[in-house]
């Protein structure tokens, strides 16, 4: 969830042995995180990504970019 004023953000992660606990969780968190605010954030956008590990491990990688800067620093 980003805030409206364009200062941040918030991001959680969850864990869980179905997709249904873990959509709850998330929603939770952030409604929870945001309460006596919610004003002041968007509804959020995410998405869920889920392995199984069936005799191998499995890895998921998040990148949660918050704001775009050039590579080299100056702003063009």
């Amino acid at each position: 969830m980003q805030r409206l004023d364009g200062k941040g953000g918030l991001f959680v992660e969850h864990e869980g042995t179905s997709e249904a606990y873990v959509q709850n969780a998330i929603r939770t968190s952030l409604r929870d995180l945001v309460r006596g605010h919610e004003d002041e954030f968007t509804s959020g956008d995410w998405v869920l990504n889920g392995a199984v590990c069936a005799g191998e491990p499995v890895c998921s990688l998040v990148i949660a970019a918050y704001e775009t800067a050039p590579w080299n620093g100056v702003a063009r």
